[in-house]
């Protein structure tokens, strides 16, 4: 049985040749960074450039957008060029077990997501107006939403490459069970967050948990859809819809959004909500993608001696692989169910 996270096994793994690639895809952050704290230098800024905003620094919100995602670009190349050189695997199985990219499923997933937003938004705008302040400004917004659609899609998609990917997949090898690298990668991405001024306004217990719900889903989408492809759509609806339609003041970065609402703490409300968006994002994918094997996310995972550490001469593809166990006899079981 073929799966994502039997993928990892495609390449070289050791803690060592994990820590590097971690090291040094943080190390590709800071190319990115240079033009920001160039900007930050030169309007002498005193705060956290998390808390900078585009007028402190005296320049476009279509700009500051830029430069504020710029790490995530770089970050993301630099992971796509460490994983063959590092693992000796074609960066492409730390995204989907598909011969190709799926782009329609990051659309279909991230059409979803956003509807089920849009409705969610809809129903508190309708019980509570007063909370909403229209504040389009053309000017500032258009040139700004170009800035996010082209950009947004690399920033979210590199943290799904990175998380939800490569890091799962690694998790996976030193694990005995399906749901432990998807609890794993969820506080992890919760814990990311961690920094977010909306995590320091409203406090890190009221806040994770948002985080780490959304996590799970991704995490369940990505293993039952064996790719991030729909993880990645969830998770580039969601920021273009922060980024350009519903803002908030305690938001760790500050965009011309067309409207702004208040960020109040969380109550078992708002985490009720963002369950139930989550089980029927999970229930529409299922039905269109036809899951049906759900006793996967708590089944044995087992090595593949099939899918061993073979020296390769060029990054190993899932083809190989398969090409490899068709000759292999008896074929082995990844997943036990």
């Amino acid at each position: 049985m073929h799966n994502f996270l039997s993928l990892a096994h495609l390449g070289q793994n050791s803690a060592r040749r994990w820590f590097k690639t971690e090291f040094f895809t943080f190390l590709f952050t800071f190319p990115g960074s240079i033009p920001l704290l160039i900007f930050a230098m030169r309007a002498d800024i005193k705060v956290s450039i998390r808390n900078v905003t585009a007028q402190q620094l005296g320049i476009s919100d279509a700009l500051f957008l830029v430069l504020l995602l710029l790490p995530f670009v770089t970050a993301l190349f630099g992971l796509m060029w460490l994983i063959p050189k590092i693992h000796g695997r074609h960066w492409k199985t730390a995204v989907t077990t598909r011969p190709t990219i799926d782009f329609r499923r990051m659309l279909v997933a991230g059409g979803v997501w956003g509807i089920l937003l849009l409705v969610q938004e809809s129903i508190i705008f309708v019980l509570e107006p007063h909370q909403y302040t229209w504040q389009f400004d053309a000017a500032r917004f258009f040139p700004m939403a170009l800035a996010a659609v082209i950009l947004i899609p690399f920033q979210a998609f590199a943290e799904e490459f990175a998380i939800r990917g490569y890091l799962m997949q690694n998790v996976a090898l030193i694990s005995k069970r399906v749901w432990q690298p998807i609890l794993y990668t969820a506080l992890s991405f919760a814990w990311l967050h961690s920094s977010n001024t909306e995590v320091q306004t409203h406090g890190l217990l009221a806040m994770m948990p948002l985080y780490a719900i959304v996590g799970l889903a991704l995490g369940i989408t990505a293993i039952m859809d064996d790719g991030i492809e729909l993880a990645a759509g969830v998770h580039i609806a969601n920021n273009l819809y922060a980024f350009t339609l519903v803002g908030s003041p305690e938001a760790s970065f500050h965009t011309p959004t067309l409207f702004v609402t208040p960020l109040s703490s969380p109550t078992w409300i708002s985490y009720a909500s963002l369950i139930a968006l989550c089980l029927i994002f999970l229930f529409v994918m299922a039905k269109k993608y036809r899951w049906s094997a759900w006793s996967l996310l708590w089944s044995t995972i087992e090595p593949n001696q099939n899918m061993g550490y073979l020296p390769t001469k060029k990054p190993r593809m899932l083809s190989d692989v398969i090409a490899a166990n068709a000759a292999a006899q008896p074929s082995s079981t990844v997943i036990n169910q």
